[in-house]
């Protein structure tokens, strides 16, 4: 009988610890859950956070489109001199994704961006002087940009540079 016993204080005893360790390791789900939440706030309070954040809103990623959202996050770190949010700022306005097409205020925010050294920047903003879309047409002004971003290892900008000079076109 004793041994009985015994047995049936050791099973309630493994069914008493196997309760504290589900309650053990479900609060400890819940803070590792906590902090992943709290590590998300964080990084997009960070300027990269918020741009990846605003290219999300753009492209549709994992969120509802939202170009309000969008420009409204690139506008803000725009002021805050950030080139890729200049450069999807010019984007916008020369498609009119969000905000009425405005050819001019693309060229604004291409050479803003183009200035601080984005080579998407440079190659858009030549484009812009090739076709005179919110500039005055320059060929000149053209190859100038289109040659910095290849000299910043932009390919497309090469291409561009080159066809203008031997075929006179893009």
């Amino acid at each position: 009988m004793t041994s009985v016993l015994i047995c049936l204080s050791f099973l309630f005893n493994l069914k008493e610890n196997y309760y504290m360790l589900k309650k053990f390791l479900i609060t400890l789900l819940i803070i590792l859950l906590i902090l992943i939440f709290l590590s998300f706030i964080y990084f997009f309070r960070t300027e990269s956070g918020q741009l990846k954040l605003a290219k999300m809103y753009y492209h549709g990623d994992l969120l509802s489109q939202n170009y309000y959202k969008a420009n409204k996050i690139f506008s803000d770190l725009s002021n805050q001199e950030n080139n890729e949010a200049q450069f999807y700022l010019g984007k916008m306005y020369y498609q009119g994704n969000g905000v009425r097409q405005d050819y001019l205020k693309a060229s604004e925010y291409y050479r803003k961006s183009a200035i601080n050294g984005n080579t998407e920047a440079q190659t858009y903003l030549g484009y812009l002087y090739y076709r005179g879309e919110g500039v005055e047409y320059n060929v000149d002004i053209a190859k100038d940009w289109l040659g910095k971003a290849c000299d910043n290892g932009n390919q497309n900008a090469c291409d561009s540079y080159s066809n203008i000079n031997q075929y006179g076109r893009l």
